[in-house]
């Protein structure tokens, strides 16, 4: 498995080398353009991306052309974002009901295709495929925030991403753009913590990426070293809401640091980022089209579900996807110089950072668990348990024909290789996963007496 792993690796550093780099500097100068545009051209660029998007869909992807067909929709009818109520809504549940087979477009590709899968609050996988093409444009993406974040000239960028890692297998010169993607820049995050901090503070980045939940594991670890690191060092997260108390916790030991809030999604890819200033998440409208769904009343506020359509997405296309259980809260923002739009969220509720505990003290976030898990072939939902530190149990609807044993086995692999030997880790084959009574939801992890 190393070696095909290895072998994977050293393709992706050849193709960034030869082909990668320049197709991720192209995308970049687009993006440059669009932010230095007038409104006008903007929305002219707009409307020809969903244009051509739609027709993609329509042609290419067997779900979208039945449903579109179904729906009398031709690609003569949608010519700018005004048609967009024509389009009819893609519920997440249509998508996994749907043969995979019809979610993977047709013909030959420029860019090669991934097969990707999310698993959800209700740990129910989708598959799905992305694009190449679409993994540079997030990429090119990526570098405009760094402009937008005071670090354009910076090439110390860690990674500390679960299931998606963009380091090549070698390192470069720091003199040379490519060495954002340096081998050394790659922390595992499923690691023992002592080492994730070892090597965070000795190499000394500039930024790091990962997840909230493994950045409060790691402050955690640091408080109770009593360390403090006076070196200005900022955070980018995704995939889970930030808690104050991790704000507070990033301020007391990196004091020159700062925190940045990428709202993401597999499916949707990169939706809003937070701007220098603070004054919310702003809209990616050059990627994006964020529509209002339900209303929903969280106390005295009124939020809203999200209905996203990427225009960058030629994979699986996500076009008026409700799919994101995400409640948002909408930001009245005044003119911002990040220059990415004046539609920002202030706010997201949903995005629940959990952890799992070892009798040896240690925590390791949820979503360690829930992508390796969610890729494992047989499996259809899952759902965990853990009622003390000494036992973890996984609960799972296994797909038809699938072998219970070798379930249990790679279940047993999988989990093991993150949680270590201080827990004793159980899986369960069911027909139906617990189901809360107050809230009609099936949780994804249930903690009783912990």
């Amino acid at each position: 498995m190393n070696r095909i792993r290895g072998a994977k690796k050293a393709l992706y550093t050849a193709y960034m080398l030869f082909f990668g780099s320049g197709q991720i500097s192209r995308r970049y100068r687009y993006l440059y353009r669009w932010q230095t545009s007038d409104e006008e051209f903007r929305r002219r660029e707009r409307d020809r991306i969903f244009r051509h998007l739609f027709q993609f869909a329509f042609e290419r992807v067997p779900f979208y052309t039945k449903l579109y067909l179904r729906e009398g929709l031709k690609p003569a009818d949608i010519r700018s974002l005004k048609d967009m109520d024509k389009i009819p809504l893609v519920s997440r549940e249509m998508l996994k009901m749907a043969d995979p087979s019809d979610l993977k477009p047709r013909g030959s590709f420029l860019y090669p295709l991934v097969s990707r899968f999310t698993s959800g609050s209700s740990g129910q996988p989708l598959q799905f495929y992305k694009s190449l093409d679409g993994l540079l444009f997030n990429a090119a993406q990526f570098l405009i925030y760094l402009d937008m974040w005071g670090l354009s000239d910076t090439r110390r960028v860690f990674f500390a991403l679960f299931n998606t890692d963009p380091t090549t297998s070698i390192n470069f010169p720091y003199s040379w753009h490519l060495s954002i993607y340096n081998k050394n820049h790659s922390v595992h995050p499923e690691d023992n913590v002592a080492e994730v901090a070892r090597k965070i503070l000795e190499g000394q980045p500039d930024l790091v990426v990962t997840y909230p939940s493994v950045l409060e594991r790691l402050c955690d670890y640091l408080l109770e070293a009593g360390g403090e690191c006076p070196r200005k060092m900022m955070f980018a997260t995704g995939g889970e809401t930030q808690s104050p108390a991790l704000i507070r916790k990033i301020k007391a030991i990196f004091p020159e640091g700062d925190i940045f809030n990428i709202y993401n999604t597999e499916e949707a890819g990169m939706i809003a980022v937070e701007c220098p200033y603070h004054q919310g998440m702003h809209v990616n409208n050059f990627a994006v089209v964020l529509e209002k769904g339900e209303s929903v009343s969280i106390g005295e506020e009124m939020t809203f579900k999200p209905i996203i359509t990427n225009l960058r997405k030629y994979g699986t296309p996500f076009i008026r996807y409700t799919g994101i259980e995400d409640t948002l809260f909408e930001a009245s923002v005044p003119y911002c110089h990040s220059h990415l739009g004046a539609q920002a969220i202030k706010k997201i509720e949903g995005r629940i950072s959990d952890f799992i505990y070892t009798s040896d003290g240690s925590s390791y976030p949820v979503i360690f668990l829930m992508d390796v898990h969610s890729s494992i072939e047989g499996i259809h939902r899952f759902q965990y348990k853990q009622t003390s530190p000494q036992e973890f149990t996984i609960c799972y609807v296994a797909k038809k024909g699938a072998d219970e044993l070798d379930l249990n086995n790679q279940i047993e692999a999988s989990s093991r290789k993150i949680l270590g030997n201080n827990i004793t880790i159980k899986s369960k084959k069911v027909t139906n996963l617990y189901i809360d009574p107050s809230s009609q939801k099936t949780p994804l992890i249930i903690k009783r007496q912990l």
